[in-house]
């Protein structure tokens, strides 16, 4: 069985990783070497003042229908216990953010839900309806510039 290289103190403490630890190895021949770094954790005393609580908010993932039709698609969210003032919904191309907060007789929910859709929308939905807990938006499809493209024989 071999004997460790260095020592710790009777303080309990462990040499920083600047301080030189001497040692002994086998044959009598006197090493110093480097302490290695190391984490010291402490215990916490069990007084009142140390004892916390951690309160994580659980989030939500709303169940989400996607109908998509020729020109426009429509999403149909359930939120139980959100009103219309606690919905913020961010849409950006084909991405639809639904973000809600509100309150149930257990306590307040949080809703998240990033939606990609099949095509690009318009940043403004044409219909947006909660009735119930239910959320309905209707997007309508994103107009292409057709008058843009180039058409063979005209000169630009």
């Amino acid at each position: 069985m071999s004997k460790p290289i260095g020592s710790i103190p009777s303080g309990g403490s462990i040499p920083s990783s600047g301080q030189r630890v001497r040692g002994r190895r086998r044959g009598g021949q006197s090493v110093s070497t480097r302490a290695p770094r190391v984490w010291v954790f402490a215990k916490e005393p069990k007084f009142a003042r140390f004892q916390r609580k951690l309160q994580v908010q659980r989030l939500n993932e709303p169940a989400i229908d996607v109908f998509d039709q020729a020109d426009q698609v429509t999403l149909i969210a359930q939120l139980p216990g959100i009103s219309r003032d606690g919905i913020d919904l961010h849409i950006e191309g084909d991405l639809v953010i639904i973000e809600a907060m509100g309150m149930l007789s257990v306590g307040q929910v949080k809703y998240y839900r990033e939606v990609l859709l099949p095509f690009e929308v318009e940043t403004v939905p044409q219909k947006l309806t909660l009735n119930n807990g239910v959320l309905e938006i209707d997007l309508r499809r994103m107009k292409s510039a057709r008058g843009s493209k180039k058409r063979k024989g005209t000169a630009t």
